[in-house]
């Protein structure tokens, strides 16, 4: 089974739950926010930890943090496949003990990242190229924890690293551009930004959402082949 944990009900896991599904891999989304108790390890192939809009060290204000940290240790020592996303990768930074704090700047919007030379040839990036852009929607940013490998990073903060069989992606690779409106309704206050600025949001990810939509759907056939050793490159 993979395992998708969501944190808030706007936060879903958008294309890459279409992805598992037309794969016709076995999925569950666990509603940590609706109070679902966490899966047994022993039943995860995978697990996916999506995004949301509080911070890893809000512990007292959402207490299923805590639990889920023990959780991402066991998972992480048990050498099981992890994709993080957003507060996903900060989640799994601090559970590999990295700390995780406020960014020196904001990343909201469309962003370009750079692969490092090992992100170059790790196998989650095969095929992606030297950058790409990506859509991000942070105030946080994680150090790199020991025995991890930076694997990309942008003008603001690092944006990549991987640490034994886990990946933890600062950006938003399951975006959808109804997602970004979604976000926007709930997160945006009227004087927070122009409506410019939203908007550009939106038509730049109906502008290249063709293009950033294979991007990501290779990102994802890298990651299901290191659950499955048997799926081909397509």
């Amino acid at each position: 089974m993979i395992y998708f944990l969501q944190h808030i009900d706007i936060e879903g896991p958008g294309l890459l739950l279409d992805f598992f599904q037309s794969g016709k891999l076995p999925v569950q989304t666990i509603r940590l926010y609706a109070g679902d108790s966490l899966p047994d390890p022993a039943d995860a192939d995978a697990v996916v930890i999506l995004g949301g809009s509080m911070n890893v060290y809000e512990e007292k204000k959402f207490p299923f943090l805590a639990k889920e940290n023990s959780f991402i240790q066991d998972i992480l020592t048990q050498k099981i496949p992890v994709l993080g996303i957003c507060l996903g990768a900060q989640l799994i930074a601090k559970a590999s003990g990295a700390i995780v704090t406020r960014a020196s700047s904001e990343e909201i919007g469309w962003h370009t990242i750079d692969f490092t030379p090992e992100g170059l040839t790790d196998p989650l990036f095969e095929g992606i190229g030297e950058n790409m852009e990506v859509f991000q929607w942070h105030h946080d940013t994680f150090t790199i924890p020991p025995g991890s490998q930076l694997l990309a990073t942008s003008a603001i903060c690092d944006q990549a690293f991987r640490i034994g069989n886990a990946y933890a992606l600062q950006f938003h690779v399951e975006i959808k551009p109804k997602m970004i409106v979604e976000w926007i309704k709930e997160y945006v206050h009227r004087d927070r930004w122009n409506n410019s600025y939203c908007t550009q949001m939106v038509l730049r990810a109906h502008d290249i959402e063709d293009t950033y939509n294979l991007a990501a759907q290779r990102i994802f056939l890298n990651f299901a082949r290191l659950i499955n050793k048997n799926i081909p490159v397509q």
